[in-house]
């Protein structure tokens, strides 16, 4: 069983561990899920830590079908997906979650330019293109899950 996040050391979550997540776990208070869907495990590692260190639980899947099963079994707070990965690739990921969870926010990462992958925008809030800039993401995913930048004072 999981420690609540409160009182252990955030980690990497399975999806059979993932948290409930509607309502919303970011506006519950509770730390937000954020299911990151990655084939390039360089860039999957490097972005949980970013977000582990944000309190930002993750759930890491490797493939378009590990990150539909994550979906299937729970609605995350966010996706971060990147375009090119196995079957299915992120284009059909990003249909297939529009008909799981519409309205669900979701950050498109690609290694092709904006121009290359036109259409993501359609489908997603926002687009990065890799190399990614951590603190940009960072500010995007707090804009997206309603959570202050504890960089900046509040009022």
């Amino acid at each position: 069983m999981q420690t609540s996040p409160a009182t252990s050391t955030l980690r990497p979550l399975s999806p059979a561990a993932w948290p409930a997540g509607r309502p919303s776990t970011a506006r519950s208070g509770a730390y937000p899920t954020v299911l990151l869907v990655d084939d390039d495990a360089a860039v999957r590692d490097s972005l949980q830590r970013v977000l582990l260190k944000e309190k930002i639980n993750v759930v890491a899947a490797a493939s378009g079908e590990e990150a539909l099963r994550a979906m299937e079994a729970r609605e995350p707070d966010l996706m971060i997906t990147d375009l090119r990965l196995g079957s299915p690739d992120g284009w059909e990921l990003l249909s297939r979650e529009q008909r799981l969870h519409p309205g669900l926010p979701v950050i498109v990462i690609s290694a092709l330019s904006a121009r290359d992958s036109r259409g993501a925008n359609r489908l997603a809030k926002e687009f990065f293109q890799k190399p990614l800039d951590p603190e940009a993401l960072l500010a995007a995913i707090r804009r997206l899950l309603n959570q202050p930048d504890p960089s900046q004072p509040q009022s």
